[in-house]
């Protein structure tokens, strides 16, 4: 019984001195330090007054001039020359049809045309011995008028069969399709030996000249973007490059999308570049009003108030809150037409946490990591 008691009292010893050790350390944890330390936040600071907004759409590329090619004649494919993406020089052969039955046609031709002209003669040398006669006044004028109206009869016919060779020659030649321009071929729907119909398309051809680019613009800048303003184009294909453009075309009415078609071209051809290829138009376009400052949207609140309000940084590092009047959202920013000026610095991270006069760490974020 002795020894079961003292085995209780060291047990109950030991269980003691490791439940003070907790509050100990409990209670050391519980001593906060004499200062707070400052919040950390992201700032970003207003900009000067801006006279020019800059505005973005999407595009695609397009060449200023497609040539579609095919052949005035129908026939059987004898020779493709093309592909796609093939380099073409002005006269380089695209196509040549099957010539044997234009060829025996001309030979044709040829051969009325040869027997017209021995009718006309024959003709002739007919009219010209009864003329005589009838000179000497040994033929009637009814005879003379005969003769005369089969001469000229052979005329018409002998013009009539150099038409028709000149014709059949021409269509021999309508077998041969060869490029009219300089250009790329973007497109071949047509094979070897295939019969095709004229006017059935062979191959279109995009022009080697600038790039075009179209882009859909909404109803609020329309008004401002005219022919000859300046442009630049980002494409995917090459995101770090900007290319400068040129207005060349302004559409009047808007598409079924409520938009306004605008093309631009680039001011240099570049050979990398392809039509069909997609990227963004950036226009700089002056601003209807004066004084007009734009900033981030995150920057502005308006929770528990009507009037929105920007957190404000002073020089001391504490943050003040600003009441300020908003104009349009705009691909810029959000447009602050009073309350604030330039070089001012705005919360736009953890604006939900600021109170009046907190104390606060100010990271700067750059424009482009707010988008």
């Amino acid at each position: 019984m002795k020894i079961f008691r003292q085995t209780f009292t060291l047990r109950a010893l030991r269980f003691g001195a490791l439940t003070m050790v907790p509050f100990f350390l409990l209670g050391c944890a519980r001593e906060e330090p004499e200062g707070v330390a400052p919040r950390p936040v992201f700032g970003w600071t207003v900009p000067d007054w801006a006279d020019t907004e800059r505005v973005h759409f999407s595009g695609q590329a397009k060449s200023p001039q497609e040539v579609r090619m095919s052949f005035r004649v129908s026939g059987e494919i004898e020779e493709l020359a093309v592909f796609s993406g093939k380099v073409l020089e002005e006269g380089d052969l695209v196509a040549r049809l099957d010539p044997t039955d234009y060829e025996l046609e001309v030979q044709r031709m040829e051969s009325n045309l040869a027997r017209a002209e021995a009718q006309l003669v024959r003709a002739e040398a007919d009219y010209q011995r009864t003329r005589a006669l009838f000179e000497a006044d040994n033929v009637s004028r009814s005879v003379l008028d005969r003769d005369r109206a089969l001469f000229d009869s052979a005329q018409g016919e002998k013009k009539a069969a150099q038409k028709s060779l000149e014709l059949a020659e021409q269509q021999l030649s309508h077998t041969t399709l060869r490029a009219p321009r300089e250009g790329t071929v973007s497109r071949v729907p047509v094979e070897q030996y295939q019969t095709v119909q004229a006017g059935t398309l062979v191959a279109t051809m995009s022009s080697m000249e600038r790039l075009r680019v179209e882009t859909g613009v909404s109803e609020r800048v329309i008004a401002r973007i005219e022919r000859g303003g300046e442009a630049e184009v980002f494409f995917d294909r090459f995101p770090e490059r900007s290319f400068p453009a040129t207005v060349v075309e302004v559409a009047v009415e808007p598409t079924r999308m409520a938009t306004w078609p605008v093309t631009v071209e680039l001011d240099e051809r570049e050979n990398g570049l392809r039509p069909g290829m997609a990227g963004r138009v950036e226009f700089l376009l002056p601003l209807e009003a004066e004084n007009v400052l734009f900033v981030p949207p995150v920057a502005i609140s308006q929770t528990g108030t009507e009037t929105p309000y920007a957190w404000v940084v002073n020089e001391e590092g504490r943050v003040s809150r600003r009441e300020v009047k908003t104009g349009t959202l705009r691909d810029g920013g959000l447009e602050i037409l009073e309350g604030l000026e330039p070089g001012d610095q705005l919360v736009v991270r953890g604006v939900r946490f600021m109170e009046e006069g907190l104390e606060v760490e100010v990271r700067e974020v750059q424009e482009g990591d707010l988008r």
